[in-house]
């Protein structure tokens, strides 16, 4: 399991994410990281957040609309 390594694995994401230019491995790093309890406020910079806010708007946009059946707000089926 790796849970084992935890220790050893975070210390590898640390340094790769203070040298990542790629956007969707460190935001997936920075998750794992913070579902291990590690603080990560040291390793985000204000593209970091952004992401994650503009992710939790658009989900709760979708939970939005499933919550309402999936039709969207409208009264009836569409007619197709």
């Amino acid at each position: 399991m790796l849970t084992a390594h935890r220790a050893e694995l975070v210390g590898h994401a640390r340094r790769l994410l203070t040298t990542s230019t790629d956007r969707y491995n460190p935001d997936r790093v920075l998750d794992a990281m913070k579902a291990w309890g590690h603080d990560t406020s040291d390793l985000e910079n204000a593209d970091d957040i952004a992401t994650r806010e503009r992710y939790a708007r658009l989900k709760a946009e979708r939970d939005s609309w499933w919550a309402a059946d999936g039709t969207g707000g409208y009264s009836e089926d569409p007619p197709f």
